[in-house]
């Protein structure tokens, strides 16, 4: 089996595979958020330059380190970027969701949310918002202001995968699932006790292999 590998300027960052390019949002404090792009064939070649850079500022109250979250769908061309700081009182953020295939990609729509996860798949997103208690979960729909919610009780540590209808997500010791069928709520569909906690889920044909600290688990779907 071949390796490559590469490396690019910056320092801590997060790393995102998808389709024929690599994404990126480098850590941030209190300066602007880059959401960067570079395609494979660039990378292999040495070009280490973005292909793609989109900058978002910091707002003016920001006073502690920015999270930043993303989420690209490959097949619809979107990316979602989740920003979060504190204005020294609160938690609070923005979504952008972003049109990949303009040149340069542009902007559909801003969103005010704490996310702390974020998944995308086509016009449908998901993202969890720490609560007092745990996380809730939002299902919402590009030019929608509908926001369906499912409060969890336990604090939600990974978003694994959403295909526009069933959110998969990871808490201590369990793999769940949630689908949302509008006009009825979100409803719980897994509850699957792991050895740790789930920190990957993959799609194959004819079923779902996610993974656990101690665990390669198989989920295949049931027809009734």
């Amino acid at each position: 089996m071949a390796t490559e590998s590469f490396a690019l300027p910056g320092g801590q960052t997060t790393l995102l595979s998808a389709g024929d390019f690599i994404y990126r949002a480098p850590y941030s404090t209190t300066d602007a958020v880059h959401f960067q792009r570079w395609q494979v064939s660039d990378l292999r070649a040495g070009v280490t330059a973005p292909a793609m850079d989109l900058s978002f500022d910091a707002p003016a109250t920001a006073t502690s380190a920015t999270g930043v979250r993303f989420d690209v769908d490959p097949n619809a061309r979107v990316a979602v970027l989740a920003r979060l700081w504190n204005d020294g009182t609160n938690l609070v953020g923005k979504l952008h969701w972003l049109d990949l295939t303009t040149e340069p990609p542009s902007e559909f729509e801003t969103i005010s949310a704490s996310a702390v996860a974020v998944r995308v798949s086509g016009d449908r997103l998901v993202y969890a918002e720490n609560t007092p208690t745990g996380s809730t979960l939002h299902f919402r729909q590009r030019g929608s202001d509908a926001d369906a919610t499912l409060d969890v009780s336990e604090r939600v540590t990974r978003l694994l995968g959403f295909d526009g209808t069933t959110a998969y997500y990871a808490i201590p010791n369990a793999l769940r699932a949630v689908s949302n069928r509008p006009p009825a709520a979100p409803t719980q569909t897994l509850d699957l006790p792991t050895r740790g906690t789930a920190s990957s889920l993959a799609a194959t044909a004819h079923a779902l292999v996610a993974t656990a600290s101690t665990q390669l688990l198989t989920l295949a779907p049931v027809c009734d």
